[in-house]
């Protein structure tokens, strides 16, 4: 079945990392326990074997022969014991037995061989045992002509180990023993395992650890995303209200903040699209009521039809058939299925085109329109229709809005590659707040929506939307001259 809750995988995700780690570490250390235990006992060998070598070779520096191990074996053994307290850690030290000089021992038949060792008694074996030589190797021992003089190795013997005994420069005999055979005690063994065994215990510990912390941190990862989804749910309901509480600094806190811009977005544009609507049903029904009440007087013979009367319905008419265009092409921009025919084209020639077919409109208003061109072209990659068009709202505002008597100041230039027209005019001007506001849809700074002044609100929409069209930006702000400046920049056309 699979697995579908990210908290679920995030858990069962860092709790096999975490075992990966502790069981790779804990099989490491083991193995470095036992490389090093294992080194430490090579040495220990090493160690034990050089000092039976000097053992030996000073023993047949005093006595001159092997003579003394074949007759008395105990000696062999207590030299070996000797070696091994100075040199295996967990063989206690004792004292040797002053032994009286050779002439005067009892001299006798050797005794029984154990093993292939004269003389040795069951007894000595206990005592062998309980002072630590079982950790010794069974070492033997040859003359120089090769032959056995006391212990039990085979001198043809592939695993024998033989070391040489020298004295005077000369070969007096040979210590063979097993090579690699252990000289550690059973107490070395049990302390190689209580480590093994205590690394698995601290290998269970920090698994069990894992599984205690890995629960918090799973719950850690997974609660900012829960939140985020229950918020999905609602926004995609219809609610734009909802917002995440996340408080984090991390990729995940960033998402939250950016959900909450979404959805305060979202909200912002629901309420734009509702007061639009609401808008749009204000501008239409004048209109049409005008319409409507002037066709019911004319039918119930109220007012009669004369010559004031068809100019008056067809104005009203002639302001539906307008604002039902912008509306059009306020929609068709938005959606951006308005067809742009892009080629070179000159700023500055559509400019004075435009200004051309305004200059009556303006002169009924007594407003004087100043056209200061720039030198050169001003050449950008457009489509001249929607260019001519988009100049058009921006004039058609300023004569619309400025007091009679007034100034228009219309300025080209080439800034930093791209070519900028700024068109000025004098007072009324605008607030701050209205600044920012002049390019939504059906927006007019007197409240009354008068239109003796004003046309739909939708033409600086359009021309915000051209603008764009045409990987431009347009902005307003306050003018030298009292008024509004507009000021349109269109990347130049190389």
């Amino acid at each position: 079945m699979p697995i579908k809750s990210i908290k679920t995988k995030i858990l069962l995700l860092l709790l096999s990392l975490s075992a990966i780690v502790v069981i790779s570490s804990a099989l490491l250390m083991k193995y470095g326990v036992n490389q090093g235990f294992t080194k430490y006992k090579k040495g220990l060998e090493k160690e034990l074997n050089d000092r039976m070598v000097v053992s030996l070779e000073t023993h047949y520096k005093e006595q001159n022969s092997w003579q003394e191990f074949i007759e008395e074996p105990r000696s062999w053994h207590e030299l070996i014991y000797q070696s091994a307290t100075e040199t295996l850690p967990n063989i206690e030290h004792r004292k040797a037995k002053k032994r009286p000089p050779r002439d005067n021992r009892k001299k006798g038949p050797p005794k029984k061989r154990h093993d292939g060792i004269p003389g040795q008694s069951r007894r000595l074996k206990n005592r062998k045992k309980r002072q630590g030589i079982n950790a010794v190797p069974a070492y033997s021992l040859f003359n120089s002509q090769q032959e056995l003089v006391i212990g039990s190795a085979d001198w043809h013997d592939k695993k024998a180990e033989k070391k040489p005994l020298k004295y005077a420069g000369q070969k007096v005999g040979y210590l063979v023993y097993v090579k690699g055979r252990t000289t550690a005690s059973r107490q070395d063994r049990l302390f190689n395992q209580s480590i093994v065994k205590l690394l698995w215990v601290i290998a269970g510990i920090m698994s069990l650890v894992t599984l205690l912390a890995t629960l918090p941190l799973a719950k850690y990862f997974t609660r900012p995303i829960r939140a985020l989804n229950d918020a999905m749910k609602k926004a995609a309901a219809g609610d734009y209200t909802t917002r995440t509480a996340i408080k984090r600094n991390d990729e995940l806190g960033q998402l939250g903040k950016n959900f909450n811009v979404l959805t305060q977005t979202l909200e912002s544009n629901s309420a734009v699209q509702k007061k639009m609507m609401a808008d749009i049903s204000h501008e239409l029904r004048t209109p049409v009521a005008v319409l409507l009440a002037k066709i019911e007087a004319i039918q119930d013979g109220v007012h009669k039809v004369d010559e004031t009367t068809f100019p008056l319905l067809h104005e009203q008419t002639t302001t539906l058939r307008h604002l039902i265009n912008d509306l059009h092409q306020l929609s068709v921009t938005d959606l951006g299925s308005m067809q742009y025919e892009m080629q070179t084209v000159d700023l500055n020639e559509i400019l004075s085109s435009v200004v051309g077919s305004q200059k009556l409109l303006a002169e009924k208003k007594t407003l004087l329109i100043e056209l200061k061109l720039s030198e050169h072209p001003l050449l950008v990659l457009g489509d001249h229709n929607r260019l001519q068009q988009l100049f058009t709202n921006l004039i058609s505002n300023s004569i619309h809005y400025t007091d009679t008597k007034g100034r228009i100041l219309i300025n080209t230039q080439l800034e930093s590659n791209q070519a900028v027209v700024e068109i000025k005019d004098s007072e009324p001007g605008l607030q701050q707040h209205e600044m920012e506001q002049v390019f939504d849809r059906l927006y007019r700074q007197e409240k009354s929506r008068s239109k003796k002044l004003g046309g739909t609100g939708l033409g600086l929409a359009i021309a915000k939307n051209i603008t764009q069209a045409h990987n431009g930006q347009i902005k307003a702000k306050g003018s030298e001259l009292g008024g509004v400046c507009m000021i349109v920049r269109i990347p130049k056309h190389v």
